[in-house]
C-alpha cells in the first residue's frame, strides 16, 4: 500500500506544479496581450509614425 501512496503524492505534486505553470502562463500571455493591444491602439488613433 505504501507504494500506491508514494505514486498518489507524486503524481499530486506533480499536477500542483502543471497547474501553477499554466497559471504563471496565463498571467504572461494576458501581460503580453493587453501591451500588445496597447501599442496598437496607441498607432491606431495617431495614425502612427508610417
Amino acid at each position: 500500500m505504501t507504494g500506491n501512496t508514494e505514486i498518489t503524492e507524486i503524481y499530486a505534486t506533480y499536477v500542483s506544479a502543471l497547474l501553477h505553470n499554466e497559471g504563471t502562463r496565463q498571467n504572461a500571455n494576458q501581460i503580453y496581450l493587453t501591451i500588445s493591444l496597447s501599442v496598437v491602439r496607441i498607432f491606431g488613433t495617431k495614425g502612427g509614425p508610417i
